[in-house]
């Protein structure tokens, strides 16, 4: 996952290189859309790209912490993940900022780091109904 991310990170998912790829497909859906919801539906699909990348990359680090443990929930593990999460985001955004048709930015990292919290909570209410149920 986290050579997924790093490739994302590269020229060629720049916004100016999917843009082309999003128009094409939405004015194949929907036709006559304008400009201004062209570009904006670009943002948001990369907005969420952010989100839920950093959602399954936490998703996947707890569970390598976890490893073959019998316990389903430590918090430790979860810290680690969400640590891992942030230092993994600050680095990508750095990496972006010497990327000639890329920019870097702390909201992406706050995106990016909320996206591995939320993965980490809905985790944590799994596994504490799961264990509830079975009491």
């Amino acid at each position: 996952m986290m050579g997924i991310i790093s490739y994302s990170s590269t020229d060629q998912f720049s916004s100016e290189h999917t843009q082309g790829a999003l128009e094409r497909l939405l004015h194949w859906l929907i036709p006559g859309l304008t400009e201004q919801t062209l570009l904006y539906t670009n943002l948001v699909i990369r907005k969420l790209s952010h989100f839920f990348a950093y959602a399954l990359l936490a998703l996947l680090l707890f569970r390598a912490f976890r490893a073959d443990s019998p316990m389903r929930w430590r918090s430790a593990w979860a810290a680690y993940s969400l640590a891992v999460c942030i230092a993994w985001a600050m680095l990508d955004e750095l990496h972006q900022a010497f990327t000639y048709t890329r920019h870097s930015a702390l909201g992406d990292v706050l995106l990016d780091s909320v996206g591995g919290l939320s993965m980490l909570i809905i985790l944590g209410l799994h596994y504490r109904k799961a264990t509830s149920s079975t009491c």
